[in-house]
Order: structure tokens, then sequence, then C-alpha cells
């Protein structure tokens, strides 16, 4: 791995355990900042601060200010990052704390790096590292990232192996890049051919690790979706075989909320699949979802899905139909899923059984509400009528649509209808849930997503979409209504971020129209989305497509390995030239600058004869141009000074001999 000096003077071992130049130390720490940088995004800034500062604290000193850490001290780290991620995450083993262990302890291991052996482990614990940001995200982002980060990887490892001599550095970076362009082809034959995996080895543990991408709750208090609408992220993708649907058909279907404690809606769990029978004068629409990793166990689906999602990229994956019509898991969603669906356009179905007790009123809180539910009972014997009256009541009545809705008391609902009547979709549902069940109609709280944007072909759901609608049993059928849609019309008609775009709750720029901002957005999300589904929904069913396309029914192992054998035989013949530069002795900067010399002369017809000297060749020179004997005397006795002082020559001659060299063929330019 070291060069040859070192095996000139002693063993390998001896030059492993030499000081490393401080060219390398800076190249070192570059590469520990950038394979640092990506986790700032995954990790708490208690932890993210001071394994960068110990980084920089070493780059910015001095030389001769360079701090020795004693072992005693490096025990004492290792024990108080331990106890502290330890105390941050609840637990020692698992993808985050052992993520966060080894970024403080990079950090930590590049302050205390002297000598060679040192830094060979330190680059490789770089090296994974920076694997470990694809945990948390595979992302087009996240790819970008990574890529200066691996090439200083290898700038490091050729550091290390030439940073003992006086190696050029234009030379060292020229020659990394070139082996990391043609490394390229290598990475992605071995992506391609290499076997797929069904589920990456980083997926959810169980232990807490990651947090949910969709937004979306198992439980509903006032004010957590409106939380969850400020943000602009993606929460899935989807394309339509056929024409999308109506800006008002956009109902996409999460956690159906039956539990209320007298604050909050939860799930109940139900084990039952359901049967279904949709209205049949809805439209029928297939589709495809691109689901992130959301962490929880229950998929996203349009309106009244006819049965259980079938996923693309994930086959050992259980997805359930329940009673409720939500769409649940065997186990959570913890890498980026692809899943096709069916779906009727319908805002009502017949469930395969009645709803049971738990869809009633059971608690003795917000007893205005409570009073005045039972008051439009007496008026209404219908109970499709009475429904339609609470909405006409929520419509005629000054309430408004806010993303910053006041905090409320105990009697939650009674203080929003009654006082405040400012609040957000999740408010308006609770309250005609409550007042429904109140006037004995069993109901539920529908929490998901309403809207979508078309981006080229394909729709896109934000967080900002995030939405919460009730559903009511009328007449032996689940039928949904929406109060939102009630006080403000156009969040469904529109979207919410037109229909919020002057709260000022919701930051400038989403509150500010940019069509050419906004443009490049979706640029940008059309490129990560084809980033999606060409590199990370790369599976092994889409593997076995591709080998089918070839001809191949299912390709043997021993034909993968005759294969990168072959590819790996022929793109080592390309590379041998950079190759066998890496293995030559770097030229004294003095042969370089006669060289060039030599090499303008052959072009202006005065060639060196193989036999002939420097100085004899530089005598013929001088017979030719006379005028300029006095500089190219000069050049030759520049570089006999260079080339033969101690230690490779005198600096001052190399830029002596430079400056002669670029002023003589000026003139013999002009000459010409």
């Amino acid at each position: 791995m070291f060069n040859r000096k070192a095996n000139n003077n002693g063993s390998l071992a001896t030059a492993a355990s030499r000081q490393l130049t401080s060219q390398t130390q800076r190249i070192l720490g570059i590469t520990v900042l950038l394979s640092q940088l990506p986790l700032l995004l995954h990790l708490p800034l208690w932890l993210s601060l001071p394994g960068i500062g110990l980084v920089l604290a070493k780059l910015m000193a001095k030389p001769k200010d360079q701090f020795s850490i004693p072992p005693a001290l490096t025990i004492v780290f290792v024990l108080l990052s331990a106890i502290a991620v330890f105390f941050h995450y609840g637990h020692i083993f698992g993808r985050d704390p052992c993520v966060a262990f080894l970024y403080l302890l990079l950090g930590f291991k590049f302050a205390e790096t002297r000598r060679a052996y040192d830094a060979s482990l330190l680059i490789v614990l770089c090296a994974f590292l920076l694997l470990t940001q694809f945990f948390f995200r595979q992302s087009l982002f996240a790819a970008i990232l990574s890529i200066p980060a691996m090439y200083f990887v290898g700038l490091s490892l050729f550091a290390l192996q030439r940073g003992l001599t006086k190696t050029d550095t234009r030379t060292m970076v020229h020659v990394t890049a070139r082996l990391f362009l043609q490394a390229m082809p290598i990475a992605a034959l071995l992506f391609v051919v290499v076997p797929r995996i069904s589920q990456a080895p980083w997926g959810g543990n169980g232990s807490g690790d990651g947090q949910a991408q969709t937004g979306l709750s198992a439980r509903m208090s006032p004010g957590s979706i409106a939380s969850l609408s400020k943000s602009n992220e993606v929460a899935f993708r989807v394309e339509f075989n056929g024409q999308p649907p109506l800006a008002h058909e956009r109902y996409w279907r999460g956690p159906v909320l039956t539990g209320y404690d007298g604050y909050d809606w939860f799930i109940l769990p139900s084990n039952t699949r359901a049967q279904a029978t949709p209205n049949t004068n809805g439209r029928k629409i297939d589709y495809t979802v691109t689901l992130p990793a959301s962490y929880q166990p229950w998929l996203l689906a349009l309106d009244t899905p006819l049965a259980a999602p079938i996923a693309i990229n994930n086959n050992k994956l259980l997805i359930n139909l329940n009673q409720e019509l939500q769409i649940d898991t065997a186990t959570p969603v913890d890498q980026p899923l692809r899943y096709q669906a069916t779906s009727i356009l319908s805002d009502r179905f017949t469930p395969a059984t009645p709803p049971n007790t738990a869809t009633l009123l059971t608690t003795a809180t917000n007893p205005q509400a409570r009073s005045l539910a039972l008051e439009f009972r007496t008026k209404h014997a219908s109970d499709a009528a009475l429904a339609n009256e609470i909405l006409l009541w929520f419509n005629r009545e000054p309430f408004h649509y806010t993303l910053n809705p006041p905090k409320l008391g105990d009697n939650s609902i009674d203080d929003f209808i009654f006082t405040t009547r400012r609040g957000f979709c999740e408010h308006y549902a609770g309250s005609f849930v409550f007042m429904l069940r109140a006037a004995g109609i069993p109901a539920r709280v529908v929490t998901g997503y309403q809207g979508g944007e078309m981006n080229a072909g394909y729709m896109i759901v934000r967080q900002s979409d995030a939405h919460a609608w009730a559903e009511a049993y009328i007449d032996g059928q689940w039928r949904r209504y929406d109060p939102t849609a009630a006080v403000a019309p156009q969040r469904v008609e529109q979207g919410a971020s037109d229909a919020l775009r002057n709260d000022a709750s919701r930051s400038f720029l989403s509150r500010v129209d940019i069509p050419l901002l906004d443009s490049a957005k979706l640029q940008w999300d059309k490129v990560n989305f084809a980033w999606q589904k060409m590199v990370i929904d790369f599976d092994s069913t889409r593997q076995q497509a591709m080998w089918k396309k070839l001809g191949i029914e299912k390709p043997s192992g021993w034909m993968i390995v005759v294969a990168l054998i072959a590819a790996a035989a022929l793109w080592a013949l390309i590379i041998l030239k950079p190759l066998s530069e890496l293995r030559r002795e770097p030229l004294p900067p003095c042969e370089k600058q006669w060289r060039k010399l030599s090499k303008k002369l052959a072009a202006y017809g005065f060639a060196k004869h193989q036999s002939e000297t420097y100085t004899s060749f530089v005598e013929r020179a001088c017979k030719q141009w006379p005028q300029y004997q006095v500089p190219l005397r000069s050049i030759v006795e520049s570089y006999h000074s260079g080339m033969y002082a101690p230690e490779g020559g005198d600096p001052h001659h190399h830029q002596q001999m430079a400056e002669q060299m670029k002023s003589t063929l000026r003139k013999l330019k002009r000459m010409r």
C-alpha cells in the first residue's frame, strides 16, 4: 500500500507508523467532513456539532499547535459518547444510535490521527459512515451528496500512498478523478448484474428507529393535522392507468379513527376482512402508488378500494383490507414501497356487517355540542337530513379555516364550535362526528389526504394535502361527509395551498406565487421520481424481467461470475495506463520543465537527437538562434542546478527555470 521509498528504508510496518504530512491530514479532514455532512439531516444538532467541531478544530490548528490526545481521554470520550447516545435514543443497539455513535467516534478518531495506520482505519470508517446515510433515505439528493465524499475517499488513499513523498497535488487530483470516472461503469454493471435482495438489510427493527414520513398518526387531536399541513414534503406519488380523478374526487383514505376518549380520536383494532359493496355509479380506476418509508402499518388508497393492494417491490409484505376499508400491513413500511390498487370513485359503500357500538357516543364531555345535536334531532327524523342540517349550520355560522387555531380546553368541541370558531379540518371533522353520534347516528373520522398536483404524467400528493373528513352510517351505507368543504369549499376544489394562501402561519415562500420557482420544483420532483423508479425500485422482479428481454430465462451463478470477470478484464485493459502512472515515480520539477521546452522546440522544427546531451542540444540551439543564447544557456544551467542539488533541487531554481523558458518560448514564437 505504501510507496517504494518506505520499503527501501524498512518494512511496511515502519512506513505505516510514520507521521502524516500536513497535506495528507488536510485531505483526510475534508474526507471526514464530507462523510459527516449527509448525516446532518438525520442526527440531532447536539450530537452533530461536536462531531464536526473536532474535525474543524484540528484542521484550523497550526502544525505546531497540533494537540495530542492521551489514551485515557480516548476511553473517557468513548464512554461519555455511548452514555449520551443511550440517554437520547433510549437504547444503544439499533440503526439510529449506532450511526450516531459512529459519527461521534469518527470525529474523535480524526482528532487523534497522526500516523499512516490510523489514517487507513479512518478512511474505512469514512466509507462506512457515508453508506449509513442510505439507511435513512435513498433519494437522488442523498446520492449527489455522497459523490464528493466518495471522491475524497479515493484521494485520501492516494495521498496516504504517496504522502511520504513529494507527490504533485495536481497530478494526484487528476489521476484520482480519472480513476473515479472509470470506476463508474463498473459500479453500474455490478448494480444491474448482481442478484438483488428482496428487502433492505437496514429495514425496521422494531426498536423505534425512524420517524414517520407520511406524517399521519394512529391518533388525531385538535391541531395535529394542522401542524402536519405546514410541510410541503412529498407524501407519495401516483401513476394512473387512464384519466386521473377530478380535484373533488381525490380523497386518499388512510387511518380510520373510530375510538374517542373525549379529546383524541384513535384507531380501534379490526381483523375483519372487508367485503364492501361500493356504489356501482362510481368510476373504476387503476393506479400505482409510490410511498416513501412511513414507518407506519398502513397504506393510502383512493376513495373506496376494491381489494388489498399488490406490492410491486416487496412481495413478502402482508397487506390486508379491513372492515373499515383501512389498508393495514403486517409490519411497518420501513422502505420505499410501490403498490398497485383499484378503487371506485364513490362517496359511499355498503359494509359486510353493520357498525358496532364503538361508532356511538360513550363520553359525557362537551354538553353544549350534545344539546345542539339533540335539538337538530327533534327537527329531523331522517338521518340524512340531520347530517345535511349540521353541514348547513357550519356554513351559516362565522367559522374560519386556519392553520393556526387557538388552544382548546377539556371540552374541546364546545370551545371550538361556540367560542373560538377557528380551526383546521380535524376540528370540523371531529365536531361533526361528535354531533352525529350525539344524535344517535354511527359515525367516525377518516384521516388521509385530499388533493394532489399533476406533474408530467403522475400526481404528487404532499404533506400539505393532509386532511380529515367524516363517515356516517345512513340507510345501510357508510357515506362520506366533509364539513371542511362547508366552511371552505375552495379547500376541496383548489387544494389546501390555495385555500390557505394568505394564512400568516405559513412560510413566506409558500404564500407567494412564483411560477418560475414552482416550475423548478416540479422539474426536480420529476427527476427524483425517475430516480425512484429506475434505481431504488430496481428489485429482483425487474432484474428478472431485464434478463428475459435479453433472452435469458434465469441466469445461473456461473454465468454472472463469467460476465463480471470478462467485463472486469476488459475494463482493466482500459485503465492500465493510469495504473502504470501510479506505479511510476513522479518526475522531478526540473525534468518536467525541460521536457516541455524540448517539445516546444521540436514543434518549431528543432528536435533533440537521441545521442545528444542537454548541453550539446542547447549549444546547437544557440547557433540556430544566436540572439537567445544567453537565456538558453541559463535554462540548462538552472536545469543542472535543480536536478543535481540535494533533495531534488532548490525550488528557486525550478521557478527561475520556468520563467526563463516562458520568456524564451514567447520570443521564439514571435520569430516564427
